[in-house]
């Protein structure tokens, strides 16, 4: 397990990672869009470049939404692929 945690911690460091937040238990998703935030561990990465990512996963995860599709995976494939 402290492996593991070891990793994690050392991935965090290097990359962003995004945070999904549903609220309440009867959130109904994915009709609505979970609140989406992009953090990392690096001091020297942009504040204002996480707020951007954040705001861009936002979006996408609205327009997921009105359509009533499943955002969790599309918003870390879009991460992936940028």
């Amino acid at each position: 397990m402290f492996l593991l945690q070891n990793k994690m911690r050392i991935l965090y460091q290097h990359l962003g990672f995004p945070d999904f937040r549903f609220q309440g238990d009867d959130h109904p998703y994915p009709r609505h869009p979970p609140l989406v935030c992009f953090h990392t561990g690096l001091t020297k990465f942009p504040k204002p470049a996480c707020l951007n990512i954040t705001k861009r996963l936002m979006e996408e995860a609205k327009a997921l939404a009105r359509d009533e599709a499943p955002s969790v995976f599309a918003l870390v494939s879009l991460l992936e692929n940028r």
